[in-house]
């Protein structure tokens, strides 16, 4: 067996994956299926794409990108559960937006109001 057969099965499971995938997800489009199972041949391989990708086609919540999305890593920094407190200036954009009615005038508006 010569080292590229095993990228040419790959490339035809990848091909049938495709396949399988469309016929039992029709709100999924094939180069959007196609595309996310290449890109995780290569950031996560083969057997996780083969195993990850028809629990994904089980669950009608999920899209195809969701087989690239990982467990959050929490020790990470920045990464919380919980969202973050909106900082003065957002808070006195979305008062000004409330005030404006359309995000164009918001953004154009000067006016610098207290927060709070």
């Amino acid at each position: 067996m010569s080292p590229a057969a095993p990228d040419r099965a790959v490339r035809t499971a990848a091909v049938e994956l495709t396949a399988l995938a469309i016929a039992v997800r029709a709100d999924w489009s094939e180069d959007v299926v196609a595309g996310t199972i290449q890109r995780g041949i290569q950031a996560i391989g083969w057997p996780q794409v083969l195993t990850r990708l028809p629990a994904l086609m089980k669950d009608p919540s999920k899209v195809p990108g969701d087989l690239l999305a990982g467990p959050r890593d929490k020790t990470r920094i920045g990464i919380s559960d919980h969202p973050r407190p909106a900082n003065a200036e957002f808070r006195a954009a979305a008062k000004r937006l409330g005030a404006a009615g359309t995000v164009a005038e918001a953004l154009t508006s000067t006016t610098r109001e207290d927060p709070r």
